[in-house]
Parts: structure tokens; C-alpha cells; sequence
């Protein structure tokens, strides 16, 4: 897999969003990277009805990190954040290099799906029941 940036000279100036579709649905964007600062792992709950995909949302919280590295990160389309979305996680560009507190592998993009609702078959989705939301821990 070909890195984004080579952890010894980020950029400082890049950004770089994601966002997740399935079946003709959208869920809104999320920064990857922005202001010398990198959102690395994203948690999207893709919403199911009878096999159909009818909605996609994403899991917040901030879980593993202190207030201070914990930010809104979710915005509309025309780059309006997202009233009353949670906070996540974000690292510092400095703490990405080698030696750092952060391994460069630890700031590389990790999106997660889980589905939620039910099959064609009206069985119930289970992994939901496996978003990061679900194994929240205190962090000192």
C-alpha cells in the first residue's frame, strides 16, 4: 500500500476528506488531513432495511485521546460543519514522525463499516454491535 506522505516531511498546507457510499447513499465528509493535523480512523454505520441501504451515518467519540487532540469532524458537502456532530481523535502532524509518541502507521487512514438494520431476509445486522462507540474507556 502507497503511503500518503512520507511521516518525515508532512505537509502542512494539505487536505484531504473522505467520505463513505454504498447503493446510491452518502454519508457526510470527514477531514483526513487538515492544518498539519490528521483524523485517522473513521467508524461509518451503514443503515439497512430488508437488504436495502437506506442511510449512512458515523460513529463519534473521542476514546483514545485527551480533550485536547479531540475536535468536530463532520461536514456537508459545501465544507459547513455539521451541527451537533460528536468529536473525534485527531494527531498532530509532529507526533506522526518516527520517535514520535504516535508510531507513522498509527496516522494512517483506517475507516471501519459496520451495518446496521436488517437483511433481506429480515435477519438482524450484528455489527453494529461491534462500532467503536460500544468499547468506550477512560483516558487519563
Amino acid at each position: 500500500m502507497q503511503k500518503l506522505w512520507a511521516p518525515e516531511t508532512p505537509p502542512s498546507t494539505s487536505e484531504l476528506w473522505v467520505h463513505v457510499e454504498s447503493e446510491g447513499q452518502f454519508s457526510y465528509q470527514k477531514v483526513f488531513r487538515k492544518e498539519a493535523a490528521t483524523w485517522p480512523t473513521a467508524v461509518a454505520v451503514i443503515s439497512v432495511l430488508e437488504g436495502k441501504v437506506t442511510g449512512i451515518s458515523w460513529d463519534f467519540g473521542c476514546f483514545s485521546c485527551s480533550s485536547e487532540t479531540c475536535a468536530p469532524n463532520t461536514y456537508r458537502y459545501s465544507g459547513e460543519a455539521v451541527s451537533g456532530a460528536g468529536d473525534e481523535c485527531f494527531v498532530e502532524d509532529v507526533d506522526c514522525k518516527p520517535g514520535a509518541s504516535h508510531a507513522p502507521k498509527d496516522c494512517d487512514l483506517k475507516v471501519y463499516a459496520t451495518w446496521s438494520g436488517t437483511d433481506s431476509k429480515g435477519s438482524y445486522l450484528l455489527s453494529q454491535q461491534k462500532r467503536l462507540s460500544n468499547f468506550k474507556q477512560s483516558v487519563a
